[in-house]
Parts: C-alpha cells; sequence; structure tokens
C-alpha cells in the first residue's frame, strides 16, 4: 500500500490518481513514469502466487522441491521481464 485516501467513494479514487500523478522526488523527478508503472505491473502479474498456492504445490507434487521452484522462477522471470521492459523503454 504506497498510497492511501480517507474516502474510499468515487471521490477518493480521484483523489487517489491526483496524488500519484502529482508525487514527486525532492529532486522534482515523478515517482511513477508510464514506463516505471509498465514495468511495475508485469512484474506484478508474473511474480510468485500466494503463499496458499505455493503450499499447494508443496502438497501435490509431495516435496518442496517444485514449490520453491515455482517461488524463484516467477520471481526471477518476472524481475529480468521487469528489468528488459524499463532498460529497453529507456532506449526509447
Amino acid at each position: 500500500m504506497l498510497y492511501q485516501t480517507d474516502d474510499a467513494e468515487a471521490s477518493g479514487n480521484a483523489q487517489l490518481i491526483e496524488q500519484i500523478k502529482n508525487d514527486k522526488y525532492p529532486d522534482g523527478t515523478p515517482v511513477f513514469t508510464t514506463l516505471s508503472a509498465i514495468s511495475f505491473l508485469i512484474f506484478i502479474l508474473i511474480y510468485f502466487p500466494c503463499v496458499a498456492v505455493i503450499a499447494a504445490i508443496k502438497k501435490e507434487a509431495g516435496s518442496w522441491k517444485w514449490a520453491l521452484f515455482t517461488i524463484f522462477y516467477t520471481t526471477g522471470l518476472a524481475y529480468f521481464l521487469s528489468l528488459i521492459i524499463y532498460q529497453g523503454g529507456q532506449l526509447f
């Protein structure tokens, strides 16, 4: 939870969107650019699933081997793809 508002209504959502758009680092650069947001979203969509899924994989496979593989593989893949997207986007 990076940002919070007191109001969960539609006006609260508009307030949250404006807060995210206007949030800047001390040097004036924006916290989220379009490229960083896309890279962040790709990471979130790919990285390892919830703990319940990992426990289910462990139970179905009968050992921790596949559960640990899933954690490291999906997190590594998410990081790699986010890195490629962000660094590739920096070239344009």
